[in-house]
């Protein structure tokens, strides 16, 4: 049984990574743009990631990108005993990031069974943390343009029935539900958005969803998808793929 351990603006999180059994979640609160205040965060980044924040045409989009990585870079260079900077990040082909694979731990075991996934949205980043492949995504609640369009290009039909059977005033809480549970599932295997249309989700009442008819074999096996609404304001989802 998976512990989900929150730790909400404001508190510190303990330079210790997770254990097989518990699973960390950073909730940051985002500011539209960046500040004179955040001059450090800038210090946090490498050069090429200093670059690519200053390539974001919206103020928010770099101030989303620019303080999600260095709380990432913070928390990881305080538990490798680094600074922010120098922690060792790579990609994958689809640009999830992790830790290179000859980081290792002060007991000696690799830090890159280390798993992690970043989401923001507009005034809110999550990052997460775990010891099995991690996905998180989160969304502003807000109308949707051509919903049903988005629903017929990307969901299951079974998913799509579900939000057609939806009364109206639920339709977006479905539709993010739905969406960021899919989008968490894809990112904890490193796979890009097109993978969304692989599998389909059976939502239930307690919040929780399970992976069903899936065509994809990575996308296959023991799956965690719990789900939380924040604030009245976010849906966020978090997917973690339970190995062993």
């Amino acid at each position: 049984m998976l512990e989900i351990i929150w730790y909400r603006p404001g508190d510190k999180m303990p330079p210790r990574l997770p254990s097989e059994q518990e699973v960390y979640v950073l909730e940051l609160d985002l500011p539209a743009e960046l500040s004179e205040l955040d001059t450090s965060a800038w210090e946090d980044l490498t050069g090429s990631e200093q670059q690519r924040a200053f390539r974001y045409r919206s103020a928010q989009a770099q101030a989303q990108f620019v303080l999600c990585r260095s709380a990432l870079r913070r928390w990881l260079g305080a538990c490798l005993g680094v600074c922010p900077a120098h922690v060792p990040l790579t990609t994958n082909a689809n640009g999830k990031p992790h830790l290179h694979p000859a980081v290792r731990e002060g007991d000696g075991r690799e830090a890159t069974l280390l798993h992690f996934n970043v989401a923001h949205t507009l005034g809110k980043g999550l990052i997460a943390f775990a010891r099995h492949p991690v996905g998180i995504d989160v969304e502003r609640i807000r109308p949707v343009e051509n919903a049903e369009g988005l629903m017929h290009r990307y969901f299951s039909p079974s998913e799509c029935v579900l939000w057609q059977k939806s009364c109206m005033d639920d339709r977006a809480d479905v539709f993010f539900r739905l969406w960021t549970g899919k989008e968490a599932v894809v990112k904890a295997v490193g796979r890009s958005l097109a993978a969304i249309g692989e599998f389909s989700l059976s939502l239930q009442d307690d919040l929780s969803a399970q992976v069903e008819t899936c065509s994809s074999p990575e996308l296959q096996g023991s799956w965690f998808i719990q789900a939380w609404k924040r604030e009245a304001q976010y849906w966020l989802t978090l997917a973690v793929k339970v190995l062993g």
